[in-house]
């Protein structure tokens, strides 16, 4: 079963403060054992180091999360979620 994904847009993560909030934080440290810094660091950046992406998958697998994909570094949205340029509107 997945959980709801509170107060988010299309049922996804809005930011990982929003993702922290909802996994709950020290949950999160826990069960990854990613320290209360690096936690930290990754807010301030409002982007997951790209190495931390199985780690998180796992978490959130194990606990019926969608994972956030979209909040990691070096994360490239599929075309649907690109908007479009202005050359194409016109």
């Amino acid at each position: 079963m997945t959980h709801a994904v509170e107060n988010s847009k299309d049922g996804k993560f809005e930011s990982i403060d929003h993702f922290l909030d909802v996994v709950g934080r020290r949950d999160f440290q826990d069960d990854t054992g990613f320290k209360c810094q690096q936690v930290t660091n990754a807010k301030r950046r409002k982007v997951f180091p790209s190495d931390w992406f199985w780690a998180v998958r796992a978490f959130c697998q194990r606990r019926g999360f969608e994972v956030p994909e979209h909040l990691f570094k070096g994360y490239v949205a599929p075309e649907a979620e690109v908007a479009p340029s202005s050359e194409d509107a016109a």
